[in-house]
């Protein structure tokens, strides 16, 4: 039996909601191993044993632990479905542990068991270094193209295999990028993620402001993977320029930075935005778009090409993330660099 359908069998507070088909949830009886386990010490499943904290957030709290073989991993105590919304974040998420047995991939972070109690659910994760928000305020630089190349492949591998899967992510960013050791970026924390079945509506009450696309800032219901395309977009420009590319502090400030860059949305020659609820109510002068170039001036020609096949106004225009990694800027010189490369980024990182 899968560990999707020992999840739904064995723990009623972990039943599907009504969006979460069972066409859309198809998962391998190898990812991961099922267990009901008491909870022992430290927020750890019997069996582990509790070494540190990691972090917390609102989707739980992380740490770190050991299993019976010595095996270090990270345990995330995170929020149950019981038929009612999350605690925190969308009403339409569905259980992260679902969402991770849906998705079979070397970019995706792995789920190694799942340990539901009354209230939370304990997550067994594979441990990774350190995430990619904390390395890139540690290298404080621009990365080599080479570089930025291999993060950039591994990202769009790992979303393009959530979206092949059905599931959109809904909260790329920095944060929830994880690098191993071994110089692999994962795709993580799928708090906010849902399957994606074409009809809607959706709550736009997800990802993160910087990298939350127009239509969400715009409170659209009727979306799809290209909200994740946009977040990856603004996450290669945050490696090449090294800093963020629109960090707002609020919705409206959001938009202004998006404007500033992007220019104002020509409803003459796309009438799509149209019909965002939101789009109407807010006001803003007219602006012309400010040349990539310009604002990214270390990048390359072609770099800056991909860049622009992601950040577009209208959805439809931002190329899918399978699309995306034909793109030729990765076949051109300088070619990804090697993961021992990375990996040694992420040592010095970590230290």
């Amino acid at each position: 039996m899968s560990l999707r359908a020992r999840l739904k069998a064995s723990a009623g507070p972990l039943s599907l909601t009504a969006d979460c088909s069972e066409a859309a949830a198809g998962v391998s009886s190898e990812k991961a191993i099922f267990s009901l386990f008491d909870l022992d010490g430290r927020n750890v499943p019997t069996g582990y044993t509790y070494l540190e904290d990691i972090a917390g957030g609102c989707f739980g709290e992380v740490v770190k632990a050991k299993d019976t073989h010595g095996r270090i991993v990270a345990v995330k105590k995170t929020w149950c479905a019981t038929g009612s919304p999350p605690r925190h974040g969308a009403p339409d998420c569905i259980p992260e542990a679902l969402a991770l047995s849906a998705v079979s991939h070397d970019n995706v972070v792995s789920l190694l068991d799942a340990v539901p109690s009354d209230s939370e659910t304990f997550l067994v994760l594979q441990m990774c270094a350190l995430n990619l928000d904390q390395a890139l305020t540690r290298w404080q630089r621009p990365l080599p193209e080479a570089t930025v190349k291999a993060l950039l492949l591994d990202l769009l591998s790992g979303l393009a295999a959530c979206h092949s899967a059905g599931l959109l992510h809904r909260d790329v960013k920095p944060a929830n990028l994880l690098l191993t050791g071994s110089g692999v970026l994962k795709l993580a924390d799928f708090g906010h993620a849902r399957w994606h079945d074409g009809k809607g509506p959706y709550s736009p009450a997800v990802a993160s402001r910087w990298y939350r696309a127009p239509e969400l800032l715009y409170s659209s219901q009727h979306y799809d993977g290209a909200i994740d395309v946009w977040a990856t977009g603004c996450i290669f420009a945050e490696l090449l320029g090294a800093r963020p590319l629109f960090p707002g502090s609020s919705d409206i400030e959001q938009l202004s930075k998006i404007r500033a860059v992007m220019g104002s949305i020509d409803t003459r020659a796309w009438q799509g935005a149209l019909q965002w609820p939101d789009f109407g109510k807010l006001t803003f002068s007219p602006c012309s778009p400010c040349p990539w170039q310009e604002v990214l001036p270390g990048a390359s020609a072609p770099a800056l090409d991909l860049l622009s096949c992601m950040l577009q106004y209208n959805p439809d225009d931002r190329l899918s993330a399978n699309d995306l990694l034909t793109h030729a800027w990765f076949r051109a010189p300088p070619l990804p660099c090697s993961r021992a490369i990375i990996s040694q980024l992420v040592k010095d990182a970590a230290r």
